[in-house]
Parts: C-alpha cells; structure tokens; sequence
C-alpha cells in the first residue's frame, strides 16, 4: 500500500537508493520504501508462471509481441514501454 492510502502494485524495484517504481490506477511513480507498505505478495496473488505484461503492458503492445512470436512481419518493431 502506498503512503497515500491507495493500493499499487510493485512495478520494479529496489533502485540502489530504496526507490520502486509502483504502478497506482495505471500510472507509474517513483516511490522510496519508506513510503509502501506490503499488504500482499505476488507469490499469493499470481501463478508462477504468470505473465505479468497483462497488468503493466498495454495492449497494442501484446498483440504486437504475440504476432511477433508466431511470424516474422517486415517492417514490425517492438518499442519498449
């Protein structure tokens, strides 16, 4: 949980200064470790093998990505977002 109260979900982190990157209503911010507090861990709310890029990725991105694994299609890229 985020020092405003609201429920985020850890993005990337620590940084070497403490810092995550929590994602909060679908937008990313910077926040030390000071400020969150954990309500519930990853490993108790997703599988294993989940795929996380369903949460963090839009889906533009996805569709992308999955055409790209199955064929090749000139011109395609895949912009990191």
């Amino acid at each position: 949980m985020a020092a405003t109260g609201e429920t985020a979900i850890v993005y990337t982190g620590p940084d070497g200064s403490g810092n995550y990157v929590v994602q909060i209503k679908g937008e990313k911010k910077t926040m030390n470790h000071k400020r969150l507090e954990l309500a519930i861990s990853a490993s108790e709310l997703y599988p294993a093998d989940y795929d996380f890029d369903i949460i963090f990725k839009s889906k533009d991105y996805r569709k992308t990505k999955n055409t790209m694994s199955r064929k090749h299609v000139d011109g395609l890229s895949l912009d990191e977002e």
